[in-house]
């Protein structure tokens, strides 16, 4: 499962899937839908150091459309309240 936040409108993007493939086409999906629904664009992505979200197709992308990629800390989820929160409470909901 992943949730993404946006820390400027609090928008809650959940999407669950199986492979880690499936994390960049899922972003994809993401990104289009802002740029489609909220006209914005996405400038900033703070994501964790898993590999999904460091693989080179990531990267370009990233560097395609110009988006920022932020990394935190392993092991730091005071980085990120927000998100850790919101899956808590998702956890516990499911």
């Amino acid at each position: 499962m992943k949730v993404s936040i946006s820390s400027h409108l609090y928008i809650i993007f959940t999407r669950l899937y199986i492979y880690k493939i499936e994390v960049l086409s899922c972003f994809i999906k993401y990104m289009n839908l802002v740029k489609n629904q909220l006209d914005m664009k996405i400038k900033t992505l703070q994501t964790d150091r898993r590999r999904e979200y460091l693989s080179d197709q990531f990267k370009e992308l990233c560097d395609e459309r110009g988006i920022e990629q932020q990394l935190t800390i392993f092991g730091t989820p005071q980085q990120n309240r927000v998100t850790e929160r919101k899956n808590r409470k998702l956890i516990g909901q499911s």
